[in-house]
C-alpha cells in the first residue's frame, strides 16, 4: 500500500519593502540646513527597527524649489524607482515631495505604474490606498498656492530694492569679480574685454574673434569654447560702461523667462560700479553693431518650417536663400563642433512630398482603408483579451491570500503587504490596458484624418498631417501623424541656370553632337560664330552651323510643339500599384496574428510596417510629372530660353537639321535646312 508522506509547513522568509526617503529644504541658510537634518533624522528613526521595510537610500535636495522637477536628487530617485530599486517613497508632506499640482499627480501616477507606492508623514495619506488621490490634489494645489503667494512676496520685495538702487548684482559679468557685495575689475579678463571692443570697431567680426581667441586658448566666459553669440552679448552689455539695468526679463510662475520688451518696469542706474569701456568707444560698437543686422527677411511661410530636423545632430534645419532657397542645419557653421550635413534645396524637398503626396491620393483605398480595418479589428481585440488572464489570477491570489489568514497559516501583516503588492499590479494593467485603449484609439483617428485630406486631395495640408523631416546627407525620412515613415532618396542633379535671357546661351548648355555625342563647340572665324564638333574622328567634324541655323532650327521645334502639343505628350498613368510577394505574405501573416489578438502594440507596429511596405510597392512615373511640366510651359507661353531650360533635355545637332529630346524622352525632329555647310 502506498504511504503518504507528510510535510511540515515552513515559513517562507519574506523580501522587506525598499524604502526610499525624500526630503528637501529650498535654501541652503543654516536655520533650512536644521530642517533638513531633522527630516533626515525622522527617516533613519522610523524605519530603524521595521521588520517589514527597509531603508534603501535618502535622496536630500537643498537650496531647490519645489515648483520645478528639475532637482538632481528628485530626478535620482525616480531613475532608481524605474529601475526596480525602490518598492516604497517616505517623504514628510506634500510641500516637500512637489509644490506643482500637476507635475505631483503626473509623477505619482507613473510611480503608481511602476508598482512604487509613495507615503505622506505629515498628511498621512499613502498613494498605496486609491482613495487618497483626490486628496493628494487637494493637499497639492494648496502647496502650489503657498509657494504662489511665497513668490509674489519675493518679487514685491525685490522691486521695491529696484526702485530704491539697492538690488546689488545677481550675475557677475565676465570682467569683474563681486567682493563684499561690490563689482570690483578683474585686470586679466578686462583686457580681454577691452580686446574685443577694439578688435570689433577695427572691422573684425563676431565670429572670427571667438575663433580667433579659440585658437589662442583664452578660456570662454560661459562655455567650452567661445562663440559669437557670447561675443554679441558682452558687446550690448551695460555693465562694461559702470552702469547696470535691472528687469532685463521677465517671467510668470512655473514658467519660462523672456526678454522684457515693456510688459514690465525695468531700472537703471548709472555709475554703480567702476567702468571697464568709456562711453564714446561703447556707443560706437552700439552703433556698428546695429547697423550690420541684417534688415528682416520675408517671413517663411512653407509648410515644411519647424519639421525639418538634422538627422546627424539632431538640430532644426531653417530655410534661407531668395533665388534658390535651400535648408541648412543650425549647426552647419558653429565654431566648436560643425554639423557635416549638406543642404537640401527647398524645390528638391517639394520634389519628394508631390511623389509621396501623389501615392497617396492614387492609391489611398489600397494603403490607407486595409490599415483603418485593421487597426479597429485590433482595437476590438484589445478589449476583449485586455490582461483578463492575469486580472483573474490576481483576483485569486488575494482570495487565496484572505483564506490562509483566516485559517491561520499567515499573519494579517503579511496579507496587507502582499495585497499592497497585487493591488499595484491591478491597478498597472488597468491603467496600460486604459492607455492601450486610448493609443489605439487616437491613431485610428489619426489615420482617418489622413485619409481624409488626401481623398479630398487637398494638398495644402501637409503642415497638418507631416509630422517631421529628418534628413542626413541622401536620405529623407518624412514621418505622418499616424506613425508611417516613408525614406525617400535625395536625387542627385545639376541645376542648368542660365546667364542671360539670350537663346544662344540657352542653347549652348542643351547643344551635342548628332553623330558622337560630344559637345559642341563655338568659335569666331572672320566676324561670325561657328558651331562644329570637337571630336576629329566623328563623322560630323566637318559640319558647321552659325548661330542663324541654331537658333532657326531649335525655333522650328518649338513652333511645332507649341502648335501640336501632342508632339511631346505620353499617355501613361501617373502612378501604379503592384504588391510583391512580401507584402502579399506580411498581410496573411498579420490577418492570422490578429485573429488571435495577443500582443496589440506588436499588431499596431506589424500593421503600420506593412502600410510603409505597400506604399514603398507603388511605382511613380516620373515621365508623367515631366510631360506635366512641359505642358505648363507651353501654356504659360514662355519665350524660347526659359522653354528650352524648363522642358528640354539635349538639342543632337546633324548636318541638316536639330532633334530636340526632351525631359519625358520624347523627340521632335526641325525641317531640313540647305544652308549647312
Amino acid at each position: 500500500m502506498a504511504e503518504i508522506t507528510i510535510i511540515q509547513p515552513r515559513e517562507q522568509p519574506r523580501r522587506k519593502l525598499r524604502c526610499g526617503a525624500y526630503c528637501r529644504v529650498s535654501t541652503g541658510r543654516e536655520e533650512q540646513q536644521h530642517s533638513y537634518e531633522a527630516q533626515r533624522l525622522w527617516f533613519m528613526t522610523l524605519l530603524g527597527g521595521s521588520q517589514t521595510e527597509e531603508l534603501v537610500d535618502i535622496y536630500a535636495d537643498i537650496g531647490i524649489s519645489g515648483t520645478t522637477t528639475d532637482r538632481p536628487e528628485f530626478m535620482r530617485m525616480l531613475n532608481d524607482c524605474r529601475h526596480g530599486c525602490i518598492d516604497r517613497i517616505l517623504t514628510k508632506s506634500i510641500s516637500r515631495f512637489a509644490r506643482n499640482t500637476r507635475d505631483c499627480l503626473a509623477i505619482l501616477r507613473e510611480l503608481r505604474e511602476l508598482g512604487v507606492t509613495v507615503f505622506f508623514e505629515k498628511e498621512n495619506i499613502d498613494t498605496a490606498r486609491t482613495a487618497d488621490e483626490m486628496m493628494i490634489a487637494i493637499m497639492g494645489g494648496l502647496a502650489q498656492e503657498e509657494s504662489q503667494s511665497i513668490s509674489r512676496n519675493i518679487r514685491w520685495s525685490l522691486h521695491r530694492k529696484m526702485a530704491a538702487g539697492t538690488l546689488g548684482v545677481a550675475r557677475v559679468p565676465y570682467g569683474y569679480d563681486k567682493v563684499n557685495g561690490r563689482l570690483v575689475i578683474n585686470d586679466e579678463q578686462a583686457a580681454v574685454v577691452r580686446r574685443i571692443f577694439s578688435l570689433y570697431l577695427g572691422g573684425m567680426g563676431a565670429r572670427r574673434i571667438a575663433a580667433l581667441f579659440n585658437s589662442e586658448g583664452l578660456p570662454a566666459p560661459e562655455s567650452t569654447a567661445w562663440n559669437n553669440i557670447t561675443v554679441y552679448k558682452m558687446l550690448a552689455q551695460e555693465m562694461y560702461l559702470g552702469d547696470i539695468r535691472w528687469q532685463k526679463t521677465v517671467s510668470v510662475f512655473m514658467g519660462t523667462s523672456h526678454p522684457n520688451t515693456g510688459q514690465a518696469n525695468s531700472f537703471y542706474v548709472s555709475g554703480s560700479h567702476e567702468p571697464i569701456i568709456d562711453r564714446e568707444t561703447f556707443e560706437s560698437a552700439q552703433a556698428l553693431r546695429l547697423k550690420s543686422v541684417r534688415p528682416a527677411e520675408k517671413t517663411n511661410n512653407s509648410p515644411f518650417r519647424q519639421k525639418v530636423v538634422c538627422g546627424i545632430c539632431g538640430r532644426s534645419y531653417y530655410l534661407i536663400g531668395a533665388a534658390r532657397p535651400y535648408w541648412q542645419c543650425t549647426r552647419r557653421f558653429d565654431l566648436v563642433k560643425p554639423c557635416t550635413n549638406d543642404i537640401l534645396h527647398d524645390e528638391t524637398l517639394s520634389d519628394l512630398w508631390r511623389v509621396i503626396w501623389t501615392k497617396f491620393t492614387n492609391h489611398a483605398d489600397d494603403v490607407l482603408l486595409p490599415l483603418i480595418g485593421q487597426l479597429e479589428r485590433i482595437a476590438e481585440k484589445v478589449s476583449e483579451n485586455a490582461e483578463s488572464g492575469r486580472l483573474d489570477e490576481i483576483m485569486q491570489q488575494k482570495m487565496t491570500l484572505r483564506k490562509m489568514c483566516a485559517e491561520g497559516l499567515i499573519s494579517y501583516g503579511e496579507v496587507i503587504t502582499s495585497e499592497t503588492e497585487l493591488n499595484a499590479e491591478y491597478s498597472s494593467l488597468i491603467e496600460n490596458c486604459r492607455k492601450q485603449k486610448e493609443h489605439n484609439s487616437l491613431l485610428i483617428n489619426e489615420v482617418k484624418t489622413l485619409y481624409k485630406a488626401v481623398s479630398a486631395a487637398h494638398s495644402d495640408c501637409c503642415a497638418d498631417i507631416l509630422k517631421s523631416i529628418r534628413f542626413a546627407h541622401d536620405t529623407a525620412d518624412f514621418e505622418l501623424v499616424s506613425g508611417i515613415h516613408i525614406i525617400m532618396s535625395i536625387p542627385k542633379h545639376k541645376k542648368r541656370i542660365i546667364t542671360s535671357h539670350n537663346p544662344i546661351n540657352a542653347i549652348r548648355s542643351l547643344a551635342l553632337c548628332g553623330g558622337c555625342g560630344g559637345r559642341l563647340s563655338r568659335r569666331k572665324v572672320e566676324g561670325v560664330y561657328l558651331w562644329k564638333c570637337s571630336n576629329r574622328r566623328c563623322s560630323y567634324w566637318r559640319s558647321k552651323h552659325t548661330d542663324e541655323d541654331m537658333i532657326g532650327n531649335t525655333t522650328d521645334v518649338f513652333s511645332k510643339v507649341y502648335a501640336d502639343p501632342r508632339l511631346v505628350s505620353l499617355k501613361c498613368s501617373m502612378t501604379e500599384y503592384r504588391p510583391t510577394e512580401s507584402v502579399l505574405t506580411m498581410l496573411e501573416s498579420l490577418e492570422k496574428l490578429i485573429a488571435l489578438g495577443e500582443n496589440a502594440e506588436m499588431l499596431i507596429k506589424a500593421a503600420v510596417h506593412l502600410a510603409e511596405e505597400k506604399i514603398g510597392c507603388i511605382e511613380y512615373n516620373v515621365k508623367t510629372e515631366q510631360t506635366a511640366h512641359i505642358e505648363d510651359a507651353i501654356k504659360n507661353c514662355v519665350e524660347l530660353p526659359e522653354f528650352l531650360i524648363q522642358a528640354v533635355r539635349h538639342i543632337y545637332v546633324t548636318p541638316d537639321r536639330v532633334r530636340v529630346k526632351f525631359i519625358n524622352g520624347k523627340t521632335v525632329k526641325s525641317e531640313r535646312s540647305t544652308n549647312h555647310e
